[in-house]
């Protein structure tokens, strides 16, 4: 059994095609090349810890999510329905945040990134800053939100799909990235 981190795939969403520059040739085409790609990457008996920003489509979003191998933890994201909502589309468990250990180190799991994260392109997402993980010296964070394709900025590791090749990230790459940090 393996643990994997998945952020912002925006099934259905046909403009982050564009907002997010990715290289699909339109939104069906995304949705099954993200799909096959998880499917290839994860198995019914792994955990995936989903960061956030599933969909934009309810029915679809349940249909997408439910055909997904692996058991779904949810740490609800700005696009997200509801916590009842997204665990009635397939997700075992949804939260706001939640924190573990990783190679030793306490690390804090959440759709957003640290407070006073800006993107590498200078993009400031003034709308969400409430929301935005306060930083604790000593611990990590795992967000997506951001849509960067950085997949390290100081001590947090960002878990977009547009960082990993479109698939989940398996914990082992996640503990190298936090040995190398502390």
């Amino acid at each position: 059994m393996t643990t994997y981190f998945y952020s912002d795939p925006h099934f259905g969403h046909a403009r982050i095609l564009e907002l997010a520059k990715r290289p699909f040739a339109s939104i069906e085409h995304h949705d099954s090349e993200l799909m096959r790609r998880y499917g290839d990457t994860v198995r019914p008996e792994d955990s995936v810890i989903w960061c956030g920003d599933v969909s934009f489509v309810g029915t679809r979003a349940a249909n997408i999510v439910r055909a997904l191998p692996g058991h779904k933890i949810l740490c609800l994201g700005n696009h997200d329905s509801s916590a009842t909502s997204m665990a009635n589309r397939g997700f075992d468990a949804v939260v706001d945040s939640l924190t573990m250990h990783i190679a030793g180190h306490p690390v804090v799991v959440s759709h957003y990134p640290y407070q006073g994260y800006v993107r590498e392109d200078g993009y400031d997402d003034v709308h969400n800053k409430d929301c935005y993980q306060p930083k604790v010296k000593g611990r990590a964070i795992i967000h997506g939100h951001t849509h960067s394709t950085v997949r390290v900025q100081g001590t947090a590791i960002n878990v977009c799909v547009e960082a990993w090749n479109y698939r989940p990230v398996p914990i082992t790459e996640i503990e190298t990235l936090i040995s190398k940090m502390f």
